[in-house]
C-alpha cells in the first residue's frame, strides 16, 4: 500500500561540492521526468507509435462500467508511479505514455506507447485515443538552447493532440506561483507552467491543474548522502526558519489519482500542500530523527556552485531560469494564489516521508547485496544453501 540560518562553510566546500553532485543525479531524475529520447518506430502505421508488449484488450460490456483506461503521461517520477498504482488498485487499466515503456510490460493491466516527437500533435491525438482520462506531468526540455520556447510548443502540440483524441477529463500537474504572468514576476522555470494553464484555459474538456507547492523530496538524495559523512543537510531554501508550503511526490499522486476519479466542471486549479507549512529546519529535525542524529545541521547552496551543480541538466537558458526560481522562492515572490484556487492538503506527514525514504532505500540496498550474491555465486551455486565461511 502506500507508505506512510546557518552560513555555507568554506573549509567544508570541496566535501560539500561533491555531496551536492549526488543532489543532482536526484535532481535529473525529477527534471528529465518526463523528456524523452527520440526513437525510431516500429510501426509504419502510426508513425512515431510503437505499441509495446500486448495490445489493451477490449472490454467486454460488463467490465466497460467498472474499468476504465487512464492515461499517464511521464511515468517515471514517483508521482507518476503513485498515480498508476492508486488507479491499478481500483481496478482500473493505465495506458503508459514513456520514453521507456519496455519496463512497464510486465505489470498486469498496464499498456504502454511511445512517443518520439513532443511537437507533433499527431503522435498526441494517436497515444491519447479512446482513454477515460489523462494525467499530465508536462515535457520540460531542460537542456534545450530556449527553454521557454520548445516547451511552449511542446504544450501547445499537447494541448491539440489531446483535443483531436476528444480526452473527456484532464489533470495536470502545475507549480505554486503558476498564476504569475512571468512578464511582471520573475518567477523563472515556473513560466512554463504559467503558460500551460494559459494553453489550457479554454479546454472542451475539464481540466484540473494540480499546482504543487516546493517538492518535499528535492531533499531526498542529499538526505540519504550527506548527513552521516558531515553533519549538514544542504537547501537551497533560506532562511532555515522560513516556514513554506511544501509537498511530497507521494501526496501529488495521490491526489492526481484521486482528481482523475472524480467528475468536475470546466477549467480549475488546486493548490496542492503538505499537512502543514516546512522550513528547512524542519525537514532537518525530521533527517535528524530518522538518522539518530542530534546534531545536524542546515547549510546553504551558494548560486556560485549552480553552474557546475547543474552543468549535466540544465542548459544555460534554463539554468539562469532556475537561479530566478530560487530567488523567487525565498523572497516569498512564489507563492499560492489562494481566493478563487482551492488549497488542499496531503495526508503524509513529513516525518512519514522522511523515515519512508530511509526505509524504501534499507530494502533496495539488501535487495542489490541478495542480486550480487546470486551472480556472484553463479548459476551452478544459487540454489545450495549459503556459504558459512566455514571451510
Amino acid at each position: 500500500m502506500f507508505p506512510r540560518r546557518v552560513q555555507f562553510r568554506s573549509s567544508k566546500t570541496t566535501a560539500l561540492l561533491l555531496a551536492v553532485a549526488l543532489y543532482v543525479i536526484y535532481v535529473a531524475t525529477i527534471l528529465v521526468s518526463a523528456s524523452s529520447i527520440s526513437t525510431k518506430s516500429d510501426n509504419d502505421d502510426e508513425p512515431g507509435i510503437r505499441i509495446v508488449g500486448v495490445e489493451e484488450p477490449k472490454q467486454k460490456a460488463k467490465e466497460c462500467e467498472a474499468a476504465k483506461t487512464f492515461a499517464v503521461f511521464g511515468a517515471g517520477g514517483e508521482t507518476g508511479h503513485t498515480v498508476i498504482d492508486y488507479l491499478l488498485q481500483q481496478k482500473h487499466k493505465v495506458r503508459v505514455i514513456s520514453k521507456n515503456p519496455d519496463k512497464w510490460v510486465v505489470v498486469k493491466n498496464v499498456y504502454t506507447r511511445t512517443l518520439t516527437d513532443f511537437e507533433d500533435p499527431n503522435q498526441y491525438e494517436k497515444a491519447f485515443a479512446k482513454c477515460d482520462g489523462a494525467f499530465i506531468s508536462p515535457h520540460l526540455p531542460y537542456k534545450a538552447e530556449d527553454y521557454l520556447a520548445e516547451a511552449n510548443r511542446s504544450m501547445l502540440a499537447l494541448r491539440k493532440g489531446l483535443e483531436r483524441a476528444k480526452v473527456p477529463k484532464v489533470v495536470i500537474i502545475s507549480s505554486i506561483g503558476a498564476h504569475l504572468d512571468p512578464a511582471k514576476h520573475p518567477i523563472g522555470t515556473i513560466a512554463t507552467s504559467y503558460w500551460m494553464e494559459q494553453v489550457f484555459k479554454d479546454f472542451p474538456a475539464p481540466v484540473t491543474f494540480l499546482r504543487a507547492a516546493w517538492v518535499l523530496d528535492n531533499y531526498k538524495s542529499l538526505a540519504l548522502t550527506v548527513p552521516k559523512q558531515q553533519g549538514v543537510l544542504p537547501s537551497f531554501i533560506t532562511p532555515f526558519d522560513m516556514k513554506i508550503p511544501m509537498v511530497s511526490n507521494f501526496d501529488m499522486g495521490v491526489w492526481a489519482a484521486k482528481t482523475l476519479l472524480d467528475k468536475w466542471e470546466g477549467v480549475r486549479a488546486l493548490e496542492v500542500q503538505g499537512p502543514t507549512p516546512l522550513s528547512p529546519l524542519d525537514v532537518v529535525d525530521a533527517v535528524g530523527k530518522a538518522l539518530k542524529i542530534t546534531t545536524l545541521k542546515p547549510v546553504g547552496v551558494p548560486e556560485t556552485f549552480y553552474k557546475d551543480l547543474f552543468k549535466s541538466v540544465l542548459g544555460p537558458s534554463a539554468l539562469e531560469l532556475w537561479k530566478q526560481t530560487i530567488k523567487g522562492f525565498n523572497s516569498g515572490v512564489i507563492k499560492f494564489e489562494g481566493g478563487v484556487s482551492k488549497t488542499v492538503l496531503g495526508e503524509t506527514t513529513h516525518e512519514d516521508i522522511v523515515q519512508t525514504w530511509f526505509d524504501d532505500h534499507a530494502k533496495a540496498t539488501a535487495a542489490a547485496a541478495r542480486a550480487s550474491g546470486e551472480a556472484s555465486n553463479g548459476p551452478d551455486q544459487q540454489d545450495k544453501e549459503p556459504r558459512t565461511g566455514k571451510p
